[in-house]
């Protein structure tokens, strides 16, 4: 659904741009996503200094990713944290983790490693995935959550259908805060 109002000066929209219908509006981040990605497999989706990826090989990269999470964790509903530096692979990760039925909880990696293992015995996380090969060697190791480096979760055969039953009212993410009291909350 797209809105121009030419009167303030607002342009209408481009030939590459997406009109979306009020069901697709109220529909959920992949279905949205795949759209776009059936639409448009070879055109670039994100893209870094240093990487770029198509939309066929974003939804690829977070296809081998789900695959991976579902064999470690099944469909139950529940936070995967992710540890990462922005750029390419943090949203693979967010597309895998929502692509599972799961939900994602954002730590920056650069945080204090008590803080982080608070975060994540907090939440409960059963799974965190990281590009930081020095977040496994520290104070996560000492929480029931697995640690995963991103560059060693295997590529698995993609079972079908990889997605469950999703709604637009299902949780995508958790974001803790420091809170008034200095202690992390999530929200």
């Amino acid at each position: 659904m797209h809105v121009a109002n030419l009167d303030r000066g607002i342009e209408p929209p481009s030939e590459a741009s997406i009109n979306f219908s009020r069901d697709e509006i109220e529909g959920t981040i992949l279905e949205r996503f795949a759209k776009i990605a059936r639409l448009f497999p070879d055109r670039i989706a994100v893209a870094t200094a240093a990487q770029q990826l198509t939309y066929r090989e974003l939804d690829g990269e977070a296809e081998r990713v789900a695959a991976f999470i579902l064999a470690q964790r099944d469909y139950v509903i529940e936070p995967v944290a992710l540890l990462f530096e922005n750029g390419i692979p943090l949203l693979a990760a967010i597309l895998a983790v929502v692509e599972t039925g799961k939900f994602f909880l954002l730590i920056d990696p650069t945080d204090p490693p008590a803080r982080r293992a608070a975060v994540l015995a907090d939440v409960q996380a059963g799974l965190a995935l990281t590009d930081r090969p020095e977040i496994s060697r520290s104070g996560e190791e000492q929480s029931p959550c697995r640690v995963v480096q991103y560059a060693e979760v295997p590529g698995l055969p993609v079972a079908t259908p990889l997605t469950r039953a999703m709604s637009s009212t299902d949780l995508a993410v958790i974001v803790y805060t420091s809170g008034s009291t200095g202690e992390p909350k999530g929200v």
